[in-house]
């Protein structure tokens, strides 16, 4: 993101439920690296480097879990090219036979993903 090499692009629930997942005592026992200043500092970096989209189309529906839709959403509207995630249900998505047919160009991938496609790349 720093470098302009990747484009992020967020809503205000989105930030909102980073912020959210940030704080979660079972993350911050895991990752103690996570300490209130730091949250912030991540949250300040997102929110200074993102392209925050205020207007959110339904475009699809995630039955599946209704809470991800704003994710799916916005990269269906900004017609992304990944969709980058660890959550569970998203990264099915990239198993669906009828959403891949439906939306070809956009790929779920989780981050170690993302992160070998963009070396490979840059390389």
């Amino acid at each position: 993101m720093e470098n302009n090499e990747v484009r992020i692009f967020v809503t205000d629930a989105i930030l909102d439920e980073i912020k959210d997942v940030l704080h979660r005592p079972k993350l911050r026992k895991n990752y103690p690296v996570l300490t209130d200043e730091k949250v912030k500092e991540v949250i300040r970096s997102i929110y200074s480097l993102a392209v925050n989209i205020e207007k959110i189309d339904d475009i699809y529906k995630f039955e599946r879990d209704e809470n991800d839709e704003v994710f799916i959403n916005l990269a269906l509207i900004i017609e992304a090219d990944f969709l980058v995630s660890r959550d569970k249900d998203l990264l099915d998505l990239a198993r669906d036979k009828n959403f891949l047919e439906t939306y070809p160009k956009l790929k779920v991938v989780n981050p170690a993903e993302f992160l070998q496609i963009c070396r490979t790349k840059l390389n």
